[in-house]
């Protein structure tokens, strides 16, 4: 055999070798199936009078796979959930409460869909901003996850740590994204500002371990979101 074929034989070998060792280091829980490509929501409003819906929009996606986000030594979580970025733009002269809401259908409950919402101040483009990436990140583990763990910890220090029951950990992550649709802690959108909502999706394989095998495919999960954007003049309440 050529040096060249040796080569090529043996280039061929690492990649499948770099293959393996990826795969061999998921969760033998973990079940595999396409991802859909994430698009940017767009939102502007003008003045407002009192309150309005300006933007509800059904997403509709499938994941790569199901997840354990209450697990702080699971590794993959970055690569299987499913981003939606929303920026919202304040076209008009009046300072605005902003609100989104998520609406997960039956459906999608029953197959273990859960979700974090995140806010950031003025942003200039819809890709996801720096803000969402923790200072000293984990080489071993994903920015997302990190930033998903160091929020929660410090929203409710007392639960969600290592250790926290799938049970407690959503129950402190629904609470969590109450911030969103609440007046106290929903952002202030000033006259001619945007802010982006970043909201990322995955399946809770707590939720739906019963239902699948370590090699289902899961192209029948399908997932339905349904996010609504609204605005409520600000009057210094």
């Amino acid at each position: 055999m050529s040096k060249s074929k040796n080569l090529k034989f043996i280039s061929l070998v690492t990649v499948f070798c770099v293959v393996i060792a990826y795969f061999s280091v998921l969760s033998p829980t973990t079940a595999y199936f396409t991802q859909t490509d994430t698009q940017t929501i767009d939102v502007s409003f003008y003045n407002l009078s009192a309150s309005q819906t300006i933007s509800q929009t059904a997403l509709n996606f499938n994941l790569k796979a199901a997840t354990k986000f209450e697990d702080f030594d699971e590794l993959l979580f970055d690569d299987v959930v499913y981003s939606q970025f929303v920026k919202v733009t304040n076209t008009g002269d009046v300072r605005a409460k902003v609100y989104l809401t998520v609406d997960v259908p039956q459906a999608s409950v029953t197959n273990g869909l859960k979700y974090i919402v995140f806010t950031t101040a003025t942003v200039t483009s819809p890709s996801e901003p720096s803000f969402y990436l923790p200072a000293g990140s984990d080489d071993n583990k994903g920015d997302i996850k990190e930033y998903i763990e160091s929020s929660l910890s410090s929203f409710n220090s007392s639960t969600f740590r290592r250790g926290v029951t799938l049970e407690d950990a959503v129950s402190v992550l629904d609470t969590y994204n109450t911030r969103t649709r609440t007046f106290n802690t929903a952002p202030l959108l000033q006259p001619q500002q945007s802010l982006g909502f970043q909201i990322y999706f995955w399946a809770e394989y707590g939720n739906i371990a019963g239902t699948i095998s370590d090699t289902s495919a899961i192209s029948s999960y399908s997932y339905t979101a349904n996010v609504t954007v609204s605005a409520h003049q600000y009057d210094n309440r």
